[in-house]
């Protein structure tokens, strides 16, 4: 009876390690899309240009989008076994991103319209969103492609 337990132990615990990985590549992209989203409010909170401030969000979305490969390599390798399961983190984090960002959205809410983004700006989202999962499991098999 102990031994039932002590595998499906091994399974939640590599699963909850899944997830875990999977809500920091959420986090990632959450972080990229808001700045993407705010850039009027993040001009008129900082009292930058709207030019300036879209080119400093372009720059720094590039170093997180460098930064956060090599991170998702890193943990991929190190804390994820080589495993058929590691495919699905990429999809196990869309829900987590719809989560973090209705919860950004509650937490601070737009009142000036000058802040809402540009319309074009929700099809770059869109189809970012649609890329990020091929993104992901690109990485996740060159993490697991090297071991």
């Amino acid at each position: 009876m102990i031994g039932i337990f002590k595998v499906w132990g091994g399974y939640l615990n590599y699963f909850f390690k899944l997830i875990c990985v999977s809500s920091i590549y959420a986090l990632f992209y959450v972080i990229e899309a808001e700045l993407m989203l705010n850039i009027y409010r993040i001009s008129r909170f900082i009292n930058l240009e709207v030019g300036t401030v879209s080119i400093l969000i372009g720059l720094l979305i590039l170093i997180l989008i460098i930064s956060s490969t090599f991170i998702f390599y890193m943990l991929n390798k190190k804390f994820l076994k080589q495993n058929k399961w590691n495919y699905l983190g990429p999809f196990i984090c869309l829900p987590i991103i719809f989560l973090f960002i209705s919860s950004f959205t509650n937490i601070f809410p737009m009142y000036n319209e000058g802040d809402r983004p540009i319309p074009i700006i929700g099809l770059v989202f869109t189809a970012s969103l649609i890329l990020y999962p091929f993104y992901l499991l690109t990485v996740v098999r060159i993490s697991t492609y090297d071991r």
